[in-house]
């Protein structure tokens, strides 16, 4: 139902009269959650199925519960625990602005460039509840990379013989 529901059916894709099939179900139920999650639902959960089979007629009943969570744009970036750089700072790397629809392949987005800076070792990026009711903001948590790598390759090639590489980075230099 709602202005959603047309298109969340098509992704689901299972229709009445389809064999019951289990690995084409747990697919539709992925596809579905996918779906919703690129369409402005970060608190969506496609929760466990319900089949009944009348082996009598050869027919059953499917019964799929989802809970939308309601639609959400982006609001704000949001910086938790120690951090090489500030909510500021990853407002200016992430590629969605305050009041877009909310895609769960954005916030992907912004963790991987925010992992390909190097200054940060792990990144945790995650939706939460914010003030306003149809938004949601990005909490961010970091942990700083070391501020200084070492690294040594060893090799050896038909063409070019025996071959070592060592390598220093100093990050905040």
């Amino acid at each position: 139902t709602g202005p959603d529901g047309a298109q969340f059916r098509e992704a689901f894709g299972v229709d009445i009269g389809d064999p019951v099939d289990a690995d084409e179900l747990k697919l539709a139920q992925s596809s579905l959650h996918t779906a919703m999650l690129e369409n402005g639902y970060p608190f969506s959960k496609v929760g466990q199925e319900s089949v009944v089979v009348d082996h009598s007629n050869f027919k059953g009943q499917l019964d799929q519960p989802v809970e939308p969570g309601g639609k959400r744009n982006f609001g704000q970036i949001v910086s938790t625990g120690t951090k090489p750089f500030g909510a500021k700072h990853m407002t200016t790397i992430a590629r969605f602005k305050n009041g877009e629809v909310y895609k769960a392949s954005m916030v992907d987005d912004l963790r991987r460039a925010l992992i390909a800076t190097g200054l940060a070792s792990s990144v945790q990026v995650k939706p939460v509840e914010a003030e306003a009711p149809d938004a949601v903001n990005i909490e961010v948590a970091m942990t700083p990379a070391p501020p200084r790598t070492i690294s040594g390759q060893l090799g050896y090639s038909t063409g070019e013989g025996f071959r070592a590489e060592i390598g220093w980075e100093h990050r905040n230099l």
